[in-house]
Formats: structure tokens, sequence, C-alpha cells
């Protein structure tokens, strides 16, 4: 039995597409969080828990969103990724049986009232 390593997210794609296409919008990684292959890798730390974040930046700093230290809760059979927005954990996303990812209002408000909303769908991450 192999021990999976990292989790791997892409996040939402048109919105990672969408900072980078933006004069001054940068993508950064910290803490040990990787790219490969569109996704963004954060190696796990023990069952569930994995480090490394993604900072999202543009619009002179107007657009900020912090993605921060990943867990699936509960480990075993994940119906939730928490992430720490750098002021705390939140619920960030809901992970359904039908594999979709949503958005939850915790996670909505770190894009202060922007284009996604409690419910819009994320690209799901997946533990490998």
């Amino acid at each position: 039995m192999t021990t999976a390593t990292a989790l791997h997210w892409a996040i939402k794609r048109s919105l990672i597409d969408y900072v980078r296409a933006q004069p001054d919008g940068t993508v950064e990684l910290v803490d040990g969080a990787s790219e490969v292959d569109g996704e963004f890798v954060f190696p796990a730390t023990e069952p569930g828990t994995f480090r490394g974040g993604v900072v999202l930046t543009a619009h002179h700093g107007m657009l900020r969103v912090t993605l921060r230290d990943p867990s699936l809760e509960p480990a075993e059979a994940p119906t939730e990724l928490w992430l720490d927005d750098g002021q705390g954990r939140v619920a960030f996303a809901k992970l359904a049986a039908d594999g979709s990812a949503r958005l939850t209002l915790d996670g909505a408000d770190l894009f202060m009232a922007g284009p996604y909303g409690p419910g819009t769908e994320l690209d799901r991450p997946a533990v490998r």
C-alpha cells in the first residue's frame, strides 16, 4: 500500500488564468508548495493535512487571496477543504460525493464580493 504524499489542486483554473493575465497579476508559491502540470502541489505533513500556499495578487493589491496549509476533513472520508487565509482557518469548500467541490460562504468571503459566491464550483483536490 502506498502512502499519499501530496494534495494536488488546480484551485479554479479560470481564476488562475485571470490573475496571470493581469498586468500586475502574480501567483506566488510559498512554504513548499509547487506547481506541476497546471496543479498546485501541497506536500503532506500527516494524513489529511498539507503545507504550503498560493497567494494570488492583482489590481494593485485590491485582489489578494491567500490559500495556505490545506487540510481535508475528516481525513479518512473528506467532506470539507479547510485553508488558512492568513487570518485563521476557514472551511473553504464542500466536497460532495458526486465529485464536485463548491465554495462555502466563508470561502466566498475571501473574494470580497467578487464573482465567486457560495456554491461556485472549484477544481476538486486530489490526494496522491
